[in-house]
């Protein structure tokens, strides 16, 4: 934790099975749980950090606008949602890309601000601040649809198995600086 005002709560959700029964249980059982022992509105970041493709495919476009509506939800009830660009190497200023049949697939989750307010998108750089080779970025287009921030995402060391440390690179190593950063803010 970033500080003992702040708690976290590791939700293990597994690619993208279950994601609608965890966001239900978020905003429903947890958000009273935490309303009832704090005295009012909780402030929550859900942080999330998943690419576009699951076994080298794209996500299948329902299962995306299934995303978008429990990032809707989270961020309408006043939640943050934290989440990694991406690892694709694209240029998320559309929101869409092609996939290898020419049809047209909505960048997930990097683009969620699309219906989201409460969306940080996070990319990944190094220690000299350069754009992580295969972070997913921002050049133009509408601002919901931009990478939000860069947070160091390269060569991150982390806790593995208990006692355990290793390194890994990704916007899912840059998302937690800003999931703490924002604790940080809150508090």
């Amino acid at each position: 934790g970033c500080s003992s005002k702040v708690k976290i709560i590791p939700v293990f959700i597994y690619g993208n099975s279950g994601e609608t029964e965890a966001f239900d249980w978020i905003l429903g059982e947890l958000y009273d749980i935490l309303e009832e022992r704090t005295g009012r509105e909780p402030r929550m970041i859900i942080q999330r950090a998943f690419g576009t493709t699951g076994g080298g495919t794209p996500l299948d476009n329902f299962v995306v606008q299934d995303m978008l509506s429990d990032y809707k939800r989270a961020s309408d009830a006043g939640l943050l949602v934290v989440h990694g660009a991406g690892n694709t190497k694209r240029d998320l200023r559309d929101g869409l890309w092609e996939d290898a049949e020419g049809q047209l697939v909505t960048i997930m989750p990097a683009c969620a601000g699309i219906s989201a307010d409460n969306l940080l998108s996070v990319a990944g750089h190094d220690s000299d601040r350069n754009l992580n080779i295969d972070s997913s970025y921002s050049t133009a287009g509408p601002e919901d649809a931009q990478a939000h921030l860069s947070a160091p995402g390269n060569k991150i060391v982390s806790l593995g198995r208990p006692g355990e440390y290793y390194s890994s690179s990704g916007t899912s190593m840059a998302a937690p600086h800003v999931s703490g950063t924002a604790a940080l803010l809150w508090q």
